[in-house]
């Protein structure tokens, strides 16, 4: 296609999304050089008789695949970051296709993930992954198509991967992610998401292809949630939201809502020119082609000096106030009782009614605690109901510490410290401070409330309101350079006959430096 044809096909679309839509404003994102595209596409299966697929006929299938292309080539896509497709090795490749055929090319391809056919549950689910598309002819994958987990579902929802830029060679890391989605239980999938971030949040510390990061996906959670706000803790700033303080794009009930986000970290959002949301599904619900809206991130990287990130406290605290919510702590539940929250009672637990042999952990997120020369962990709780001895408390409703537990798994796989509660009461909240050893003085140290209960007729139910770690740095007193001291010296002032000398070690100046007499 020549070139003025190529604009005037990019004109046509830019005014429809997908066949037969409605006229929907195209955003800009400023002068970016490289843009990236996110889609939640909806269930977009190649197996029409999944009982997931958003499609159930072949002509349904194209029809969704052409109104993506349209959409991705509309905004300009140099990389395409695609969430809820079927996990297999070939779909993305359909879309790739429908790419190259509308702008007459061939430069749309997609990252290689190696993964097999989905699996199926007995409903006939098929398991749904993330990836990545791109121009060949303007970015370059770095590495390999990752994930931070290592087994499950997640391992193909949550996936990091480098790109270069063939321009300039400047290279940025890229994660796309699809949280567990709101469900029916008590919490509507939160902890399932609070361990997707912390999961998500360790693996990118240890990224060494780049320092510059850009999350996006589908996070089902919205602004003020706890998900976005510990990404927000950790240095990822919203990117939709600082362009358009009312950006949306999901409608739930008529209620507008952003549940697809795209945050960078400092050094990325300063290379950002803009990002927005292209409503060409919430807009025209007839013809959409996703329940989600597309959205896009505008990049000329290395355009902007790097900004350092914010340096940590050199003497660090944390305060978790449990009756604010679940904070950052994730359960790992071995048993039917459940950590929950209350605005009164905090956390809390209770065996009393559940099953026997409870061992429920929750773990705090990542703390670092390297710059601490002493730390002391204070918490806020009380033993509710009394179904046993104080033995049983210290038995049965613990704390712990370790300095090798990593983020997302089982807490039972690694070292764990008990440390000792001074204080239980019954019906009455009190204070229980122990001492953070020195060897749990680490940039990765957590810590851990664990219930235990053999029998559940003698299980205690435990509430804890609020945890807080104190600590103390010792200062290191500035260095001294023995190359630079000044040697002792004898100095005195004389003003003889009006004119002012000075006596050095035995020598006679004037008031110029000129050397008189020894």
């Amino acid at each position: 296609m020549k070139r003025h044809s190529f604009i005037a096909f990019l004109l046509l679309v830019s005014i429809y999304c997908g066949a037969g839509t409605n006229a929907v404003t195209v955003p800009s994102v400023g002068d970016a050089r490289l843009r990236i595209v996110g889609q939640n596409a909806e269930n977009y299966l190649l197996d029409l008789t999944a009982s997931n697929s958003s499609c159930s006929t072949q002509s349904e299938f194209e029809q969704k695949t052409n109104q993506m292309a349209n959409a991705f080539l509309t905004l300009q896509a140099d990389i395409v970051a695609i969430c809820e497709v079927e996990q297999n090795s070939q779909v993305l490749g359909y879309i790739c296709d429908e790419m190259n055929s509308l702008a007459n090319t061939d430069v749309y391809v997609y990252v290689s993930d190696n993964m097999g056919n989905a699996s199926q549950s007995s409903s006939g689910y098929l398991t749904l992954k993330a990836g990545f598309i791109y121009r060949k002819d303007k970015v370059v994958p770095v590495g390999s198509n990752t994930s931070p987990y290592y087994s499950g579902e997640y391992n193909h929802r949550l996936r990091i991967q480098a790109f270069k830029e063939l321009a300039t060679n400047e290279v940025f890391v890229l994660s796309m992610n699809h949280f567990k989605a709101k469900d029916k239980t008590s919490d509507q999938g939160e902890s399932t998401r609070l361990q997707n971030v912390s999961v998500l949040l360790s693996e990118l510390k240890d990224v060494t292809t780049d320092p510059d990061i850009m999350i996006m996906g589908d996070l089902n959670a919205y602004m003020g949630e706890q998900p976005i706000i510990n990404l927000q803790n950790a240095g990822y700033e919203e990117q939709l939201i600082r362009f358009d303080a009312d950006a949306y794009s999901y409608i739930y009930q008529g209620t507008k809502g952003l549940l697809d986000h795209a945050m960078a970290n400092s050094t990325m959002a300063t290379q950002v020119t803009g990002a927005a949301v292209y409503h060409c599904n919430t807009s025209s619900y007839y013809s959409r082609f996703s329940d989600h809206d597309t959205y896009v991130v505008g990049l000329n990287l290395g355009d902007t000096p790097p900004v350092p990130p914010t340096p940590q406290p050199e003497c660090p605290e944390y305060t978790f106030d449990f009756c604010q919510g679940s904070s950052t702590f994730v359960p790992y539940l071995k048993g039917d009782a459940e950590w929950t929250y209350s605005t009164t009672y905090g956390l809390q637990i209770n065996g009393r009614y559940a099953s026997n042999n409870q061992d429920q952990w929750i773990v705090s997120p990542q703390l670092d605690l390297s710059k601490a020369s002493s730390a002391t962990l204070t918490i806020n709780h009380q033993i509710y109901y009394d179904n046993g001895t104080k033995g049983d408390y210290e038995q049965h409703q613990t704390i712990w510490v370790s300095n090798d537990y990593v983020d997302g798994n089982s807490p039972e796989n690694y070292t764990w410290h008990q440390l000792p509660i001074d204080q239980y009461a019954v019906k009455s909240y009190v204070d229980a401070t122990m001492t953070i050893p020195a060897d749990y003085l680490t940039d990765h140290t957590h810590i851990a409330f664990r219930y235990q209960s053999v029998n559940a007729q003698d299980a205690n139910f435990w509430e804890i309101k609020s945890a807080n770690i104190t600590t103390e740095c010792q200062e290191i007193p500035d260095a001294i350079d023995q190359t630079n001291e000044q040697p002792n010296t004898t100095c005195f002032k004389r003003i003889i006959d009006g004119q002012l000398y000075i006596l050095v070690n035995g020598r006679v100046y004037d008031i110029t430096g000129h050397l008189i007499s020894k």
